[in-house]
């Protein structure tokens, strides 16, 4: 039995035939309620409190840094339960925190994060570079450590069947319009590369704090009638389907969906050097990891004159979308979490 717990608020319910499909397979959903306010004031605290002692349940899988923490406290508070703490951090945590938060609070959430993360379980990184920033940073011991890959089941096809008479944008971008993913960069590149490519289209497939001001850049740099805003989609395959060339300018990632979305429709990806690249981009078979806009600017140029180029890696991006990061590595992950519940059932049994 799965149910999962929502901090969007009870009315709050976006995008119904998604939650439509979750509750058919059977999950129950319990959205946080309209009266709490905050991730961490007593309200929340004490509906997270009820909620555990409803369901009971025997793992509790977490995807947030505040939600690992809390969760963590709560369960030392419930310690008669026999209810394994299995944290999933898919970023960077250092840099994530240094971007997100003030010096001040970095101080008091770094310790925080050290002593709740050892104390799990287990703790879920979708690549080594996680990993190592976890042991680094945060001193958690690498024994409680699992590395488990992100992965993406949506096109079982095993065959690249892309119809190349639909496509529309010969750059496509897809994520948060946040600091992290460095969009000014994209945003510059689209400008030089306008300048030798006159009918370049490109596209930003998102939303977030931004987006104004991402708007205002592109107008001002005067790339507007060349790059599109598309805004929150729900269903990005169409987007990818007419796109030649996936382009992530990020200064730090973990492992992103919509780059393996862009793989599992065969789309070859040019992407930063941020640390763990080389983990989701095989250089030169699925994909260039660049160092420089000088760089950026020669393999996307070299992709957009070498259609057949762009075929080879495209059909190697699939292939890989399809055996590394398809249902295998979705197996993997929820293995990973019901053997850490049967590691620890064994382990008190023991005791």
């Amino acid at each position: 039995k799965v149910t999962l717990y929502i901090k969007s608020y009870s009315g709050n319910r976006h995008n119904q035939e998604y939650i439509q499909r979750i509750e058919k397979s059977g999950a129950r959903i319990i959205y946080r309620p309209r009266w709490s306010t905050g991730p961490f004031r007593v309200s929340t605290l004490s509906h997270m409190i009820w909620i555990i002692l409803k369901v009971q349940p025997d793992v509790i899988l977490t995807h947030l840094r505040l939600l690992s923490v809390g969760i963590t406290v709560l369960s030392k508070l419930f310690w008669w339960r026999n209810t394994a703490v299995v944290l999933n951090e898919g970023i960077l945590p250092s840099k994530h925190l240094k971007d997100e938060l003030p010096n001040w609070r970095r101080r008091y959430w770094k310790p925080l994060m050290r002593w709740a993360y050892s104390r799990a379980d287990r703790v879920i990184v979708p690549t080594r570079a996680v990993k190592r920033d976890l042991m680094n940073t945060f001193t958690i011991p690498s024994d409680k450590i699992s590395v488990a890959k992100h992965w993406t089941v949506g096109n079982k096809q095993n065959v690249l069947n892309r119809r190349k008479l639909d496509e529309v944008y010969d750059l496509i971008y897809i994520g948060r319009l946040e600091t992290q993913k460095n969009l000014s960069a994209f945003i510059n590149i689209v400008r030089e590369l306008q300048n030798h490519h006159p009918r370049l289209k490109a596209c930003i497939v998102g939303t977030g704090a931004l987006q104004n001001e991402l708007r205002k850049e592109a107008r001002s740099k005067k790339v507007n009638r060349t790059l599109d805003f598309a805004g929150l989609q729900y269903d990005v395959t169409p987007f990818l389907e007419g796109s030649k060339i996936f382009v992530l300018t990020s200064h730090y990632e973990g492992m992103p969906i919509a780059l393996l979305e862009a793989k599992s429709v065969g789309i070859p990806a040019v992407i930063a050097a941020f640390e763990g690249a080389d983990e989701v981009v095989d250089e030169g078979k699925d994909g260039y990891i660049c160092h420089s806009r000088k760089e950026f600017i020669n393999r996307i140029q070299q992709l957009l004159r070498d259609e057949k180029l762009r075929d080879q890696l495209g059909r190697y991006a699939r292939k890989r979308a399809i055996d590394e990061f398809g249902i295998s590595a979705l197996q993997h992950f929820c293995n990973t979490v019901m053997e850490t519940r049967k590691k620890e059932t064994r382990k008190k049994l023991a005791t």
